[in-house]
């Protein structure tokens, strides 16, 4: 008896240590691990401003560097549930293009703009693969996630090709048919006499 409390003991301490690794540092770390990447993505977009691809003064290059720096400052207080009742408030609002983008899409210069995008996608994918490692229930589902994915993907694979194969050997089978006359079937002479 002593032996099972002692046992029970020991898991409540685990799982209290657990708790609060995941629920204290662990997002500390990853809040930090994104907030570095957006930081990153911001002195890139100062960088080739200083490098004559931006003009420090467009209102393109403040749109951005203001998106970038208030998705920083929103990194703090972004979580799963916040991120669901968001899109749960903004559903009929889904299409709606954030000021960032459109600023983004306003270069005129085709290879800056693609850096840029470039830059604002790392920085917006850091956060999202923030929210998933922040949250206990989002890193045991994503597994299950991915292999749902895969699988669905692996079977309609697949499918294309046992259809692309079954196609390819209808066509050999056909093609087969068509050509070799002596496989046809021959009508016999009793045939074409009683004619």
């Amino acid at each position: 008896m002593a032996e099972q409390g002692a046992n029970a003991l020991v898991v409540i301490g685990v799982l209290s240590g657990l708790l609060f690794l995941v629920y204290g540092p662990w997002q500390w770390v990853c809040t930090d691990w994104a907030r570095q990447i957006a930081f990153e993505k911001r002195d890139q977009l100062f960088d080739m401003a200083r490098a004559g691809e931006l003009n420090f003064k467009s209102r393109e290059y403040r749109a951005i560097r203001a998106s970038l720096e208030s998705s920083i400052r929103f990194a703090h207080d972004l979580s799963w549930p916040l991120l669901l009742s968001y899109l749960v408030a903004r559903r009929r609002m889904v299409g709606e293009k954030s000021d960032l983008l459109d600023a983004v899409n306003r270069i005129s210069d085709p290879d800056t703009r693609r850096k840029v995008s470039k830059a604002v996608n790392d920085a917006q994918r850091a956060l999202l693969v923030m929210v998933i490692a922040k949250s206990p229930l989002a890193v045991l589902a994503l597994p299950l996630v991915v292999l749902i994915l895969a699988a669905v993907f692996f079977i309609d694979r697949c499918r294309r090709h046992a259809v692309a194969w079954a196609n390819f050997f209808a066509n050999v089978i056909q093609v087969e048919a068509e050509g070799l006359p002596q496989l046809q079937p021959q009508k016999s002479r009793s045939f074409w006499q009683l004619q």
